[in-house]
């Protein structure tokens, strides 16, 4: 083990991270969820079909319950989790074996040495959440994981945002000049001052959004973690192409559709349609301020093929929309117009966009959703329907199936 991850491993022993869950079905129950979780992302990563069953998963950095959680969701997979941490892994036994979870292996393993994991894999799902930036070449982690990625499988990655974080590396350097250690008498001393600190500082945006400063561990991964770097969507893309991969797409579009933010007709649209997806995704992080981690989807170059663009595909009235997406709220009120919510953003729908939207049963066709939607607004056209799939294709509110496509090999 290299001494980064030495050090990284003593870290998450001594502060276990995250807070550990004690019943993960109870926790379930109540809402909690994994971003990238095929259970509920399947159409995002597969939208040509993928069947869960039989499925091979690897957590890479599974901290203390995040195996439980994949091994529960996915009962018919086969789990493989690793960490560095014992204390964590100890805590993924005892959810294993409260939870009967026969499908879950826990190793300790860092990731550099997967490979030795063949007999399990390749492995058709890779989740690595929060784990590639703490490790001293992020770079030889990620391509450690695709030498074990199966031909037609996907990676849900999650890095840190540089222009979220801004605040935080302020308070790391100065902590770091001033000396301060992983023990309770600094912990306390951030504690007490971050709070204090100027509205005007930049740490207050992120200590607003992040759901993991109630707790030790959280403050010590934020603040007095010994290794870790961020990205810009630039570098983010860069990460992929760089060690061989294929860039598939973000976890939620939303965070990088300026149409949810900027009315349609603005004159900035024009100028953004005028620049390939790389340089407006690159424009919007800066334009919306940088919003939360990078979470993502990696492949193998190849896949292109199956990924449905409404706005642009010649076949895109044969696409299944999927109201599917974590969160997507149709909000019915008497008298009013239908209301779509979810997260940060709530619209309002016409009457083309009410009777198109309540027409989606996640088997109908596009065209046949529109022969439904035209026996109650009989007027809608083709390039109407077009026009709303795209839109809510752009802010992630939709996922959509691939039916008339056909996996290769």
């Amino acid at each position: 083990m290299d001494q980064v991850s030495e050090i990284v491993a003593r870290q998450y022993s001594e502060y276990v991270y995250p807070e550990p869950i004690l019943d993960m079905v109870k926790a379930i129950e109540e809402g909690y969820s994994q971003y990238g979780a095929p259970n509920l992302y399947a159409p995002l990563m597969w939208p040509e079909g993928r069947s869960l069953d039989g499925m091979k998963v690897l957590v890479a950095g599974c901290g203390t319950h995040q195996a439980a959680y994949f091994a529960l969701t996915l009962p018919n997979a086969t789990v493989t989790a690793i960490d560095l941490s014992l204390p964590s892994l100890q805590h993924g036994q005892f959810l294993k074996e409260k939870h009967g979870l026969g499908n879950l292996t826990l190793r300790q393993l860092n990731i550099l040495e997967v490979g030795t994991l063949a007999d399990q894999g390749p492995f058709d799902f890779i989740v690595c959440s929060g784990v590639l930036h703490h490790m001293a070449d992020p770079d030889a982690g990620l391509r450690a994981l695709a030498s074990v990625l199966a031909p037609d499988g996907v990676m849900a990655l999650m890095v840190y945002n540089r222009y979220a974080r801004l605040g935080v590396y302020m308070l790391q350097d100065a902590w770091r000049r001033l000396g301060l250690q992983q023990n309770a008498e600094d912990i306390e001393l951030i504690k007490t001052v971050t709070p204090r600190l100027p509205a005007r500082h930049a740490v207050h945006a992120y200590v607003r959004s992040a759901t993991d400063l109630g707790n030790d561990s959280g403050l010590v991964d934020t603040f007095l973690h010994p290794q870790d770097r961020a990205y810009t969507v630039p570098e983010v893309l860069a990460f992929a192409r760089d060690n061989g991969l294929h860039f598939w797409d973000w976890n939620d579009r939303l965070d990088f559709s300026l149409s949810a933010v900027v009315a349609p007709n603005h004159p900035l649209h024009a100028r953004m349609a005028k620049l390939p997806d790389e340089e407006r995704w690159a424009v919007t992080e800066l334009l919306l301020g940088g919003g939360g981690p990078h979470r993502f989807y990696l492949c193998h170059p190849g896949r292109e093929m199956f990924k449905p663009n409404v706005a642009t595909d010649a076949d895109w009235s044969g696409f299944v929309p999927l109201v599917r997406y974590p969160g997507l709220e149709i909000v019915k009120e008497e008298g009013k117009p239908g209301r779509l919510k979810r997260r940060w953003h709530e619209f309002t729908l016409g009457a083309d966009g009410i009777a198109l939207i309540n027409a989606i049963d996640n088997v109908r066709t596009i065209t046949q959703i529109l022969e439904e939607a035209r026996t109650k607004v009989p007027g809608i056209t083709e390039e109407t329907a077009r026009g709303f799939f795209a839109t809510l294709q752009d802010w992630g509110h939709l996922l959509y199936a691939t039916p008339n496509r056909k996996a290769q090999g």
